[in-house]
């Protein structure tokens, strides 16, 4: 018979490891959110008392599968630790009133692009990005970023094509992704940025949309579809129902977790966001590392 694990640390300390080899994750990262998410399964804590192995109960598996979707979750929002996020943050309201053309503002956006993991993996490829964008779609004049994470950051906004633009909606459940986007939007000309803090899954479009907004030219839902059918698959409707007359709908070409290929199953879930939007797929996007298309 298998002796029982010592105590709470000890199979803590197991899951941590298998957490590290199957996700790029710090060890200290991963035992900061199994070590929080322990308390909330007290089941686990009553069987080692009755000197039971809680690894059997039907609770640990549900704790493994939770601490894992959250560390899966936290990789996808940011490669540093929230603290540096805040510091850039900071550094660019310190900014403000300097060109956003000027070598400090500059060197400030391209630090907080390369902080968060999906504008990172992007990062190399913006300019093919937003050739493929253009040539299929025109310099738009306005934009709904759904999920947007720091990708405004990124938009042209100061070159001959952004001139077209005259509002950039962004939105994200993050609270510190918005913060940094309200901080940048002084710096955005001539278009206006207009970030805003909303979760599709809890809030109707009536009440993301800034008052009086019509329905704008082009939605981005880049690499969102993915994440929200397997986070948050209710919010799909509501994405679906986005108010843009056209939506580009992408997906990562490999994981961020795992160095593994996953575009047949990231197709499948952009195929089934078309269906349950009752559009049929348009021209094809494709950059090196991100695929997708126009509905």
């Amino acid at each position: 018979m298998a002796l029982l694990p010592l105590d709470a640390g000890q199979i803590i300390e197991k899951e941590v490891l298998a957490a590290c080899r199957l996700y790029k994750v710090e060890q200290q990262a991963a035992r900061k959110v199994f070590t929080e998410l322990w308390a909330a399964f007290p089941d686990l804590d009553e069987a080692l008392n009755a000197g039971k192995d809680p690894c059997r109960l039907a609770a640990y598996k549900q704790f493994v599968k939770k601490a894992r979707k959250q560390i899966y979750y936290q990789l996808r929002r940011y490669k540093g630790d929230s603290d540096s996020f805040a510091r850039l943050c900071e550094l660019l309201r310190q900014n403000a009133g300097k060109s956003p053309d000027s070598g400090p503002v500059a060197q400030i956006v391209e630090q907080l692009l390369a902080a968060h993991v999906s504008t990172a993996e992007r990062t190399p490829y913006y300019k093919d990005f937003y050739s493929s964008l253009f040539a299929a779609a025109g310099p738009p004049k306005s934009i709904l970023d759904i999920g947007c994470g720091l990708h405004p950051l990124s938009y042209p906004f100061f070159a001959e094509q952004g001139k077209e633009l005259s509002i950039y909606i962004a939105v994200d459940k993050d609270p510190q992704v918005i913060e940094v986007l309200k901080v940048f939007s002084g710096f955005v000309r001539p278009a206006t940025l207009v970030p805003v803090c909303a979760d599709l899954e809890k809030d109707a479009w009536e009440e993301i949309m800034p008052p009086g907004t019509a329905r704008l030219e082009l939605a981005l839902a880049l690499k969102l579809v993915p994440v929200l059918k397997r986070q948050q698959p209710q919010a799909l409707a509501s994405l679906a129902k986005a108010p843009a007359e056209k939506m580009l709908v992408t997906a990562s070409c490999q994981s961020m977790t795992k160095n593994r290929q996953i575009v047949r199953r990231e197709k499948k879930a952009l195929a089934d966001f078309a269906s349950l939007a009752c559009k049929t797929p348009q021209a094809p996007f494709e950059i090196e590392n991100e695929f997708g298309f126009f509905l």
